[in-house]
């Protein structure tokens, strides 16, 4: 955790889901709870979900967010959370 502690941006891998991680655990991915629980414990600004499952439609994509988000709200934390799709830019 300490490589990312109070970094403004942090994209981390979120391909899974719970339910989805258990077959799949060899794979390398993570499970965007478990991403989203170091940005918050890590005290990051901005977190950006990324390596989307393929399979996954846009809406559950929006769901995934809408559910960091609530977590995020939960926490009281000034955490910032989005989805980063193609062609988005950040100034740093």
């Amino acid at each position: 955790m300490e490589f990312c502690r109070g970094c403004d941006v942090l994209f981390h891998d979120s391909e899974y889901v719970e339910g989805e991680y258990n077959e799949k655990i060899t794979w390398g991915h993570s499970v965007y709870k478990d991403s989203l629980r170091l940005a918050l414990e890590a005290g990051v600004k901005q977190f950006g979900l990324f390596h989307h499952n393929q399979n996954r439609t846009d809406d559950a994509q929006d769901e995934i967010v809408a559910d960091c988000h609530r977590i995020i709200r939960e926490k009281n934390s000034p955490l910032q959370c989005l989805a980063i799709s193609q062609g988005l830019e950040f100034t740093l």
